[in-house]
């Protein structure tokens, strides 16, 4: 992924020219794969990085590095899911975190391990900022680049069947400002 970014940003204008006339089969290619495609695979992310201990480790450290400051993991999930949702699909990334954020909780004491199950509804008040921030970002951090939500596709689509085709790196100049002051007031 980050390397389709980096050819984005360096020769996206010369790809540009040469899908210019094909942007309503990109359209198509983007959503089937979203709706159909990617539907079973959404949380393979999530499976993946559970089965090789990555989100294990990583809860851990995070209990180490955290302590118990909720509002300093609320921070870092704010400012690490909406970057890490603004180039990938959002959906598997706040999967992926939400198992994260559960297996901190747990590390660090301040819920049973219960709580790594499904049905666990017993969340004390104190951890629900953390699941806010999570939320928040994982929403606004599609806003930063052309790639991070489905709309932004479809709306530079349009653009450029009217003759005003957007670039990744134009997209970016724009979205990646206001992604930071969205985050920035969801702080608040």
């Amino acid at each position: 992924m980050a390397g389709a970014v980096v050819g984005l940003v360096i020769k996206g204008d010369r790809i540009e020219k040469q899908l210019r006339g094909k942007l309503e089969s990109i359209g198509f290619g983007f959503f089937v794969p979203t709706f159909f495609i990617r539907s079973p695979l959404k949380f393979d992310l999530a499976g993946t990085f559970t089965r090789t201990g990555i989100l294990q480790g990583l809860s851990r450290n995070m209990t180490g590095w955290f302590g118990t400051d909720l509002l300093l993991v609320a921070m870092v999930m704010l400012a690490g899911v909406s970057v890490t949702s603004s180039l990938l699909a959002n959906i598997p990334v706040v999967a992926a975190m939400l198992l994260l954020v559960k297996g901190y909780l747990v590390a660090a004491e301040l819920v049973p391990e219960l709580a790594l199950g499904p049905a666990f509804t017993d969340w004390p008040a104190s951890t629900l900022p953390v699941f806010v921030a999570m939320m928040f970002s994982g929403t606004l951090g599609g806003n930063a680049t052309l790639i991070g939500a489905s709309a932004n596709v479809v709306g530079a689509g349009i653009c450029a069947s009217h003759g005003k085709p957007v670039t990744f790196v134009t997209f970016a100049r724009y979205g990646v400002p206001l992604t930071i002051c969205q985050d920035r007031k969801s702080v608040v």
